[in-house]
C-alpha cells in the first residue's frame, strides 16, 4: 500500500514547514531551543523519508505497517511538541466486541491527522480534545477544538462541496485535502463525517465509521 504513505509524508513536511518557521524566530541566545528544534526538524525529515521510499517503491511496506488506531498517541504527540495543545481519549472495544478491521483503522488515523493540521493552520493556539470510541454500532470520533484567538483565521466552514484549505494559514501547507477528502474517507467506507464551528465558538470534526467493511 505505497499510496497510503503519501498523506503521511505530506504531514512530516507540514511539521516540518512549521518547526523551521518557530526556528526563525527563535532566540539566539537561547541555542537549547535551537537545538531542540533542529532535533524535531530532523527526526520530522527522516520519518518523511522513510515514508517517500515507502511511496516510490523503494521499500515495499506490510499491509500491517498501515497507521492505525495504536498510532494515534504518536500522533498527538508530534501535535504536542509542534506547540499544539492536545488531549487523547481512546475507549474500547468492550469484550466480545471486534476491534475495527485495518480500513476503518486507516481512515480513522487520517481523519485525525488531517484535522490536527487545520487546527495547526488554523487555531494554533487552541486546546484540541481528540476522542475516539469503538462501539457495537461503529467507531466514532471527534476532534473539537475551542475558539481559537481573534487574531487566529477561523476554520474553514462545513460545505457540501470540496473545500481547500491550502493556504488558509502562513506558510503551512494541509496534510491531504481538507474537509473534503476527510469526508470522502468516510463515505468511501459507509459512515458519515460532520464539520463546523461550534456553539462556543470553536471547530469541531465528528465521524462515525463502520466497525468492519469488505
Amino acid at each position: 500500500m505505497p499510496l497510503m504513505r503519501q498523506p503521511m509524508v505530506c504531514n512530516r513536511v507540514s511539521l516540518i514547514t512549521l518547526h523551521a518557521g518557530a526556528g526563525q524566530v527563535a532566540r539566539a541566545d537561547d541555542p537549547a531551543a535551537v537545538r531542540e528544534t533542529l532535533g524535531l526538524i530532523r527526526g520530522l525529515g527522516l520519518q518523511a523519508l522513510t515514508e517517500l521510499r515507502g511511496l516510490l517503491g523503494v521499500l515495499t511496506p506490510a499491509s500491517d505497517q498501515a497507521p492505525s488506531l495504536r498510532g494515534l498517541p504518536t500522533l498527538v504527540e508530534e501535535s504536542r511538541r509542534a506547540g499544539l495543545a492536545v488531549g487523547l481519549t481512546v475507549t474500547g472495544p468492550d469484550d466480545g466486541l471486534p476491534a475495527p478491521g485495518p480500513k476503518v483503522q486507516y481512515a480513522a488515523y487520517r481523519i485525525v491527522q488531517e484535522a490536527l493540521t487545520n487546527a495547526h493552520k488554523h487555531a494554533p493556539a487552541a486546546e484540541v480534545a481528540v476522542t475516539v470510541a469503538v462501539e457495537p454500532d461503529g467507531l466514532r470520533l471527534a476532534v473539537v477544538n475551542s475558539p481559537a484567538e481573534p487574531a487566529q483565521p477561523a476554520q474553514p466552514t462545513d460545505l457540501a462541496g470540496p473545500v481547500a484549505s491550502e493556504g488558509a494559514g502562513p506558510g503551512l501547507p494541509s496534510g491531504g485535502h481538507g474537509l473534503h477528502g476527510m469526508r470522502t474517507r468516510a463515505d468511501d467506507l459507509g459512515g458519515t463525517l460532520h464539520a463546523g464551528p461550534t456553539p462556543e465558538g470553536g471547530f469541531a470534526v465528528r465521524a462515525r465509521l463502520p466497525l468492519r467493511v469488505v
